[in-house]
């Protein structure tokens, strides 16, 4: 299991109030990290077109 090396790089563990709210409305979360996926595919667009000139 990776779970020590990823404890070790974010620097501390999730609390359990946040692991509970975010399954209690995963719907939310899902939305959420769709929108950042978005932007971050639109911002390496953009360093792409802006790097070819």
């Amino acid at each position: 299991m990776i779970l020590p090396e990823i404890h070790e790089f974010l620097g501390c563990r999730t609390p359990d109030g946040w692991v509970q709210a975010a399954l209690a409305d995963q719907e939310t979360l899902l939305i959420d990290h769709k929108n950042c996926e978005k932007k971050s595919a639109m911002q390496l667009r953009i360093v792409r077109i802006f790097h070819a000139a």
